[in-house]
C-alpha cells in the first residue's frame, strides 16, 4: 500500500499496486556487442545473489532498440512464469545474476579474462613472445574444463586468432615482445594446439 488508514489523498494518487506473480519480467543490461546474438525467446537462467542460491528458468520476451552508449550495454527482458503459490518464488525487487544462452550458434574464438592485458594478449610464436592488440566482442561466465583451465570468466574475441597459435594465459609486464619461451600445456603435458 502506498497509503496509510485515515490519510488524505489527491486525485489520481496511487493507492496501492497489485503485482501479478504468476508472470515477472526482468529487466537484464547485457553487453551491447551480444546485440546480433540474441534473439526473443533465447534461454535465460536468473540466479539469486543471497546467501542462499535459488535458480529461474526464464526466456527472452524483449529487447530494446537502443544501446546505452555511457555503460555500452543493451536492455532485454527476461519473462519468467511461476506459480505464485508455490514455495521460493521470484519476488519483484529481487536482486539478480543472468546468464542468456544465444540460440543462435557460430564457431568463436575464447581466451579466459586473465589473458588480456587491457587490450593486449601475448601469444607465442616461433617460441617468442609476440603481442597484439585484441579486441573483445563480450564476455561470458562458464566452465570449460574440457580446455584444461579452472576459468570461468572468458572474453569472445572479434578477431580470430589462427589454428595452433598458443596464448598466454598468465601475461606479464616482465615477459616482453621478443623473449624466447617454452611452451607448456594447460593441462602440462605436451602443448595443446
Amino acid at each position: 500500500m502506498d497509503v496509510d488508514r485515515g490519510e488524505n489523498l489527491a486525485v489520481g494518487q496511487r493507492v496501492a499496486r497489485v503485482v501479478d506473480l504468476s508472470r515477472i519480467e526482468v529487466g537484464l543490461r547485457i553487453p551491447a556487442g551480444a546485440r546480433s546474438s540474441v534473439r526473443v525467446g533465447d534461454e535465460v537462467m536468473l540466479r539469486s545473489s543471497g546467501s542462499v542460491t535459488r535458480s529461474w528458468p526464464a526466456r527472452v520476451a524483449r529487447i530494446a532498440p537502443e544501446d546505452d552508449q555511457a555503460t555500452r550495454t543493451m536492455t532485454v527482458w527476461a519473462e519468467v512464469g511461476q506459480d505464485p503459490d508455490g514455495p521460493g518464488g521470484l519476488a519483484p525487487g529481487q536482486f539478480l545474476r543472468a546468464m542468456v544462452t544465444s540460440s543462435e550458434n557460430s564457431l568463436r574464438w575464447i581466451v579466459p579474462r586473465r589473458a588480456l592485458m587491457g587490450d593486449r594478449i601475448q601469444l607465442i610464436e616461433d617460441g617468442r613472445v609476440v603481442s597484439r592488440t585484441a579486441q573483445i566482442d563480450f564476455q561470458l561466465e562458464r566452465q570449460h574444463s574440457e580446455l584444461g583451465l579452472p576459468d570461468v570468466q572468458w572474453v569472445v574475441l572479434k578477431d580470430p586468432l589462427q589454428k595452433g597459435e598458443l596464448v598466454v594465459v598468465n601475461p606479464s609486464r616482465s615477459v616482453q615482445d621478443g623473449m624466447k619461451v617454452e611452451a607448456v600445456s594447460s593441462a602440462g603435458g605436451e602443448d595443446q594446439r
